[in-house]
């Protein structure tokens, strides 16, 4: 039977609001939650979140720096010295060196992890000897058995370049010693002093300005290789969170 006027709305079910004021209340705790977690990540000092502690190796992957894997202890060979022996006899030749030395390392029980660190080195023949993690870039030794002394080389890793000689000129070049106050005491204690890139000493990692890092390494100055030190240079390596490279500069001079 039909009836005259307007139909009237059912309320909801007493269960059906229930459910509802169940779910909306859920969902606020997700996103207030949500918003805890962001800010906690935002505010710790290194960061607390996988996200940020995988942000260096993101950049690296978007540059295209990210080919190779993140360097680590896994890398390092504690090279007997009958292997090195050996391999300096074995593999003379610069034809097929690097095949040969890590035929050489193979044999000598390295791992595969120190192996595959020896095939990605562009510099030269040689092994990583140590490696001390920072972040977000990590200091590691090189050898190059190949090389005459000094053979043993400083490296920043895992940052983007993924490695980067301290002592490599195309990057102290940049650094000019005569700017210093201090340059001409220095040039006056000796005939032909110049800085020993080859010589790298002390390496510091510290926090720099607006969060970044600063790596400095000290370098000797002095006129020949048997010479006593007259001075010595730090040279700030400087770095973004993500580890990216900013720039090399002279941060001291000092001359006993």
């Amino acid at each position: 039977m039909k009836t005259g006027g307007k139909q009237s709305r059912q309320k909801p079910a007493p269960e059906r609001a229930s459910r509802l004021r169940a779910a909306f209340g859920e969902a606020m705790h997700k996103i207030a939650l949500t918003l805890f977690v962001v800010l906690l990540c935002a505010s710790a000092v290194p960061p607390v979140c996988p996200q940020a502690r995988d942000e260096s190796a993101s950049a690296r992957k978007t540059s295209g720096a990210s080919a190779a894997p993140a360097v680590g202890p896994e890398m390092v060979w504690d090279a007997p010295d009958e292997a090195i022996e050996r391999a300096r006899g074995e593999c003379a030749r610069p034809a097929g060196r690097r095949r040969c030395f890590v035929s050489v390392m193979r044999r000598a029980g390295a791992s595969a992890a120190a192996v595959a660190f020896s095939t990605r080195l562009k510099a030269g023949v040689g092994y990583l000897k140590s490696f001390d993690r920072q972040g977000p870039v990590d200091v590691a030794k090189v050898v190059y058995p190949f090389r005459a002394r000094p053979n043993e080389s400083t490296v920043l890793v895992n940052g983007s370049p993924d490695m980067i000689d301290v002592g490599d000129p195309a990057y102290l070049n940049r650094v000019d010693l005569r700017r210093h106050k201090l340059y001409r005491d220095a040039a006056r204690k000796g005939r032909g002093v110049r800085m020993w890139a080859d010589e790298p000493g002390e390496v510091v990692v510290q926090p720099g300005a607006e969060d970044r890092t600063e790596v400095e390494v000290t370098f000797p100055l002095k006129s020949c290789r048997a010479c006593e030190a007259v001075a010595h240079a730090v040279v700030t390596y400087e770095f973004e969170h993500t580890g990216r490279f900013v720039g090399v500069r002279l941060a001291d001079l000092t001359v006993p």
